[in-house]
């Protein structure tokens, strides 16, 4: 099976952010021109970092197995297309469907993640939890703004300490993913849905430049009806299109040199 059709895109930083991105891209030591070939883990050049088991975790977009079918699920498609990679990949899947953000810490053991490429999909069971806002009777719009700030803040703090739980367990080496918008066929449900989803995936996003982490961004690769298998769940065929570009984020990305990038299809 041919898994690589096409290399993924990807956007640095200082591409997708401009200016202001440019100024958090030099606080965490990086620069406008290029100093040569990036290195990588171990001194090995970017394209061949080191072997080692890719961990799954967060929530349904990896253990996503009952909703396709009796087919591929994403950690299905992973463990296929890294045993591709080549000797001392791996695939483990510890991600839990209904899982939010808080539930992150508690899918690895102290020490478990050592030697790992981590990737953690959380914060779309988050959102749904917080849709209620979206239909509750307000006096003045200012009233959804505030509660939607509230939530932001609230949404920031608990995923920045998941992200810092799961990146000092692997030693740095986590990639994140962005949520992507749900594919409801009503406009009534989908409008809304894709409204509200840049105040989490902000969050995101900003927590990961903070900390110089590479993000899957799945607001641009899960575009076609094809890439769901329902409204808010991967099909088999966006869980491989998923599982690709896990795969050519741990494989190429320079995590020593905590600089945030963007992948994409």
């Amino acid at each position: 099976m041919n898994v690589s059709p096409h290399l993924p895109t990807v956007f640095p930083r200082r591409t997708l952010f401009a200016a202001g991105a440019a100024a958090a891209f030099a606080g965490c030591g990086g620069g406008t021109s290029g100093p040569g070939p990036a290195r990588n883990l171990q001194g090995r050049a970017d394209g061949e970092n080191a072997a080692g088991p890719v961990v799954l975790l967060g929530d349904s977009v990896f253990d996503n197995a009952g909703y396709v079918a009796g087919g591929k699920s994403t950690s299905d498609h992973l463990e296929e297309v890294m045993a591709e990679a080549g000797e001392g990949w791996s695939a483990e899947l510890k991600a839990r469907d209904g899982a939010v953000v808080e539930d992150v810490p508690g899918q690895f053991a102290e020490g478990e993640l050592t030697g790992s490429y981590a990737v953690l999909s959380a914060g779309g069971n988050d959102a749904l939890r917080s849709a209620s806002i979206l239909t509750k009777p307000v006096s003045v719009a200012t009233e959804v703004f505030n509660e939607l700030a509230d939530l932001r803040e609230s949404f920031e703090a608990r995923y920045d300490a998941a992200v810092a739980a799961v990146a000092d367990a692997c030693q740095g080496r986590l990639t994140v993913c962005t949520i992507y918008d749900p594919n409801y066929e009503e406009p009534r449900r989908q409008r809304p849905a894709t409204a509200a989803l840049p105040a989490f995936n902000d969050i995101i996003t900003r927590v990961a430049v903070r900390r110089g982490l590479p993000v899957i961004d799945l607001r641009t690769a899960f575009v076609a009806p094809d890439d769901y298998a329902n409204p808010i769940e991967p099909s088999v065929e966006g869980g491989l299109k998923l599982a690709e570009l896990i795969r050519t984020v741990v494989t190429t990305h320079d995590f020593a040199a905590s600089r945030s990038r963007f992948y994409t299809v």
